[in-house]
């Protein structure tokens, strides 16, 4: 993934001295998901600009970390989704840590609220994001003032709940607006022991 938008959110610029490596006649894949359920012919204005450089100092890497299998009962009020899994799940069993330089929440329009938390191997927590009023025209990635270790034997634990006391079905993942997401991009840098 080099980047992603969301309802809300401006272009992304990575961190400086990064950059996502993209080898010469690679094709690039844009994924959209339209709802144009109020006007079907609108006409697409996308525009996709690219900053490219011959290097970078570290080569920046991109994945969701997310919580895959959604159940929400139709009429609650106040559900909650969470997966709990190890960094090396992700990535694999490198020998290094990973430095998390930006993280860029995503739900759909049943979120309340999410939370990621960096579980250390010792138990200690750090917070990685915290977002207590989910609103889904408010999608943006953060990026950290120093990036946050990510030892390997380290879990992030997802937390996503939602408010579906409107709904008459129970509500899974899906990429529709009205299905539901709980997940969170991370761009990371590669730090080797």
């Amino acid at each position: 993934m080099l980047a992603a938008w969301a309802p809300g959110s401006w272009s992304a610029e990575y961190p400086e001295g990064t950059g996502i490596a993209l080898p010469a006649g690679r094709p690039i894949v844009i994924q959209m998901h339209y709802n144009n359920s109020g006007s079907p012919d609108a006409a697409d204005a996308t525009e996709v600009l690219l900053r490219v450089e011959p290097e970078v100092q570290d080569e920046l890497y991109s994945f969701f970390w997310v919580t895959p299998r959604l159940d929400i009962p139709a009429g609650a009020e106040s559900h909650t989704e969470e997966s709990e899994s190890m960094v090396k799940r992700y990535v694999g069993d490198l020998p290094g840590r990973l430095r998390l330089h930006d993280i860029g929440p995503h739900m759909h329009t049943l979120g309340e609220s999410l939370n990621a938390t960096l579980v250390h191997e010792d138990g200690s927590e750090t917070c990685l994001i915290d977002v207590p009023r989910w609103d889904f025209n408010w999608q943006f990635g953060y990026e950290f003032t120093e990036p946050v270790a990510m030892e390997m034997d380290d879990k992030v634990r997802l937390s996503c709940t939602y408010d579906a006391s409107d709904r008459t079905e129970d509500t899974r993942w899906g990429e529709g607006t009205e299905d539901e997401m709980c997940l969170t991009t991370m761009f990371v840098t590669y730090e080797a022991d």
